[in-house]
């Protein structure tokens, strides 16, 4: 079976290049669909000789939408410019290639301000990123999902992901995800509470640290809880905010 491989970049220069080098002889065709970076990633996508697009951003649903449509083949294997295939997953995914069968989900394995985090909800984190294309799309703006109507099968292997370089990085994406969470709740209806503002924040500190035993990455681990529950808590106070400004 072949396999067209997926990438949406804009200013991925320090992690395309990893990215595009795991997917060489895993995938027949790659794709990268750019937002017109002003960093070198189309310089390097062009050095690699992978196929590469630019389009203006539209979100992330509708990005990788669009590039799963410029596919010639009809498996896709969708991965963030800052993923790579691990070996054992690439040699995985070459076992089973010539006979591939509904959807494929993968253990994805973060690294964080300099080590590999084993807590917190962090891993296994499993995503779905080999699939057909003709029964598959992604939806939501936020923390987009695929949709598909084929079984998911796991796959051995890590998807190797460097989430954060440092806490610099997680603090500024923590507060990008919360304005657009607030602001895709505020479309759909719905309202924050003070009951979300005190409780839903703790209960995500809460099940991270303890629960998902986020406290055994030590420092980095509570760091992840204590500043994820703060995106918590500043999307339900935007959400109010929202509300507030409509009503003036």
């Amino acid at each position: 079976m072949y396999i067209s491989a997926i990438i949406i970049t804009l200013n991925e220069a320090a992690h395309i290049g990893r990215c595009i080098d795991s997917l060489q002889g895993v995938a027949d065709e790659i794709i990268v669909l750019d937002a017109f970076s002003t960093d070198a990633t189309p310089e390097i996508c062009r050095e690699k000789q992978v196929r590469l697009v630019q389009k203006e951003w539209e979100g992330y649903s509708a990005s990788k939408n669009y590039a799963n449509s410029l596919a010639f083949f009809p498996y896709l294997l969708s991965l963030d410019a800052d993923e790579s295939l691990s070996e054992p997953l690439r040699a995985e995914i070459m076992r089973i290639k010539t006979r591939l069968r509904g959807a494929y989900k993968m253990k994805r394995k973060n690294f964080f301000s300099g080590k590999w985090i084993k807590g917190g909800g962090w891993y296994p984190d499993l995503k779905i990123r080999l699939f057909p294309k003709a029964v598959s799309r992604w939806e939501g703006e936020v923390h987009e999902k695929l949709i598909t109507t084929e079984e998911v099968t796991l796959l051995n292997g890590d998807l190797l992901h460097q989430a954060y370089e440092n806490r610099e990085q997680f603090l500024h994406k923590t507060a990008k995800y919360s304005a657009l969470a607030a602001g895709e709740l505020y479309r759909n209806g719905k309202k924050s509470t003070v009951f979300h503002l005190i409780f839903s924040p703790l209960f995500r500190f809460i099940k991270m640290f303890i629960l998902q035993r986020g406290f055994l990455d030590g420092k980095e681990g509570f760091f992840i809880a204590k500043t994820t529950a703060n995106g918590v808590f500043q999307k339900y106070r935007r959400l109010m905010s929202l509300y507030s400004g409509e009503k003036m």
